[in-house]
């Protein structure tokens, strides 16, 4: 049966110059949501790598190797319907 998935797209501003940051930045991004949805996650199971529910992280653009303030960051967060609510409870965090 297909299970519906949802987008999700996060655009974080830079507030402090970060330096040597890799041109590909995905593994970081989907570090940053590894730790963001880690407590939740750990209630429904083993913990594991976000792959393992089925959670990506598609960055929405590749960097430099500096950001600068006022910088943006942008990443989509594409999950199964089944994390809907999880998620929902980080975006109300992050504001």
């Amino acid at each position: 049966m297909f299970d519906p998935r949802y987008f999700v797209r996060f655009d974080f501003v830079v507030c402090e110059t970060i330096t040597n940051i890799p041109f590909y930045q995905g593994k970081h991004l989907n570090t940053l949501f590894r730790v963001l949805l880690d407590p939740y996650l750990k209630k429904l199971s083993e913990p594991g790598e976000l792959a393992d529910f089925g959670i990506q992280t598609i960055p929405t653009q590749n960097g430099g190797p500096t950001l600068f303030p006022g910088d943006q960051v942008g990443v989509i967060l594409v999950f199964p319907s089944r994390f809907k609510d999880i998620v929902l409870k980080i975006i109300e965090s992050l504001r």
